[in-house]
């Protein structure tokens, strides 16, 4: 019977090792396409040749957000997508194309090809207006027990506040090998994880909006607004909106990333 006792403990320890979780974290194991925005990032580093983790965001088929530490000095990045274990991800990619702007501590990854939309990888949407909710979800691998990158992606609501600068605060249980994570509440990002502390530092996405939208083209909302409105006017002046429609499609060349991405009050 105590043998029994021993094998249980050493089961239990394992298994808290291998999944990261902290038992103060009150974070939750995710389920597949709970959260099919989060992407995992694998990079290799130039100055010390070693491999380092960290996350991001699906922003559409062509680019991933994250912190610009997380980027830093990297040389190679492998990204997994629907990874709930970063073992068994359902799609890699490989890119070496990222835009950083230091001043805002975010850096934009090019994927390097189109991304295929599924029901567990999906990008997420952004929010265009200053107000941030008291309360979100941050999902993250954490780090195991001996200090290296967890395997295993897991949620928490955490409870959110916004400083006099701007940035955004809140209680997530984060290591180094979350950041870039995004704070998200209804499907919306609010957030980029770029500093672990006591109380973790977020990037506001209201103060990003105008530089990813100029990296990626992701339209602003006001700018979609005001191309909604002109299309109705050229609709109804022409008598054809299927045509404009078609000449638009053939302009942007890519009408599923279009549909896909924008900026949201």
């Amino acid at each position: 019977m105590k043998g029994l006792f021993v094998l249980l403990c050493v089961f239990v320890a394992a298994q808290a090792r291998s999944t990261g979780v902290q038992s103060e974290s009150h974070r939750i194991a995710a389920a597949p396409g709970e959260n099919p925005w989060v992407v995992h990032l694998r990079l290799a580093v130039s100055t010390s040749g070693l491999l380092n983790s960290c996350v991001g965001s699906l922003l559409n088929n062509r680019w991933v957000l994250t912190s610009s530490r997380c980027t830093l000095n990297q040389r190679f990045i492998w990204l997994r997508y629907d990874a709930t274990a970063v073992y068994s991800p359902s799609l890699v990619t490989e890119t070496s194309q990222v835009t950083t702007n230091a001043g805002l501590g975010l850096s934009l990854i090019n994927i390097n090809r189109n991304v295929e939309f599924t029901a567990n990888i999906a990008p997420v949407r952004l929010a265009s207006g200053n107000v941030v909710p008291a309360s979100a979800k941050f999902c993250g691998y954490g780090a195991n027990d001996d200090g290296a990158a967890g395997e295993y992606l897991n949620c928490a609501e955490v409870d959110v506040a916004v400083q006099e600068d701007g940035s955004v605060v809140a209680s997530a249980d984060a290591t180094q090998f979350d950041l870039g994570a995004p704070l998200v509440a209804d499907g919306v990002q609010y957030g980029v994880l770029v500093q672990v502390a006591e109380e973790n530092v977020f990037v506001n996405i209201a103060s990003a909006r105008e530089w990813i939208s100029d990296v990626t083209g992701i339209p602003l909302e006001s700018d979609e607004s005001d191309s909604n409105e002109s299309n109705g006017d050229s609709n109804e002046s022409n008598g054809d909106s299927g045509e404009d429609d078609t000449e638009e499609d053939e302009s942007s060349g890519d009408s599923e990333e279009d549909e896909s991405v924008r900026f949201v009050n």
